[in-house]
């Protein structure tokens, strides 16, 4: 049985947008750690992936995940690109649970934000068959 999310549909415009801002919030995630602004850039580098899969779900499926709890994201990534995606579905699941930590209340050392910031990086934008993302799935 497919589970049901919240999504929204997603023009091509919106896609563009969604890959857009990913690459800025990427951008942003380097600056604050290379500034060891460790929260920041843990911040940035789940913004990033959160971007890049709305990007990948809206240009295979036409719409993207959409509600405020990200949690089910990368079940929903991987739903949309089915057995090849499973790889990234637990990458992304770990770097979501990674915000976390910014909401804890002690800052954890710079060496456990590293180590995320180097989690996130390697995170792949998209599952291996990139290439043919353009298809309708």
């Amino acid at each position: 049985m497919v589970k049901k999310y919240r999504t929204l549909a997603a023009s091509e415009a919106q896609v563009r947008q969604f890959a857009s801002k990913a690459q800025q919030f990427r951008k942003a995630m380097q600056l604050a750690y290379d500034s060891e602004l460790w929260d920041a850039a843990v911040s940035n580098g789940v913004h990033a992936v959160i971007l890049m899969a709305n990007a990948l779900t809206g240009r295979r499926a036409g719409v993207y995940y959409a509600d405020k709890d990200h949690s089910q994201a990368p079940e929903y990534l991987k739903q949309i690109f089915g057995p090849e995606a499973s790889s990234a579905k637990e990458q992304m699941a770990q770097v979501l649970s990674l915000m976390n930590i910014i909401d804890q209340p002690v800052t954890p050392l710079p060496e456990i934000h590293e180590k995320n910031v180097e989690i996130i990086t390697r995170t792949p934008a998209a599952p291996a068959t990139a290439p043919t993302m353009g298809a309708a799935g």
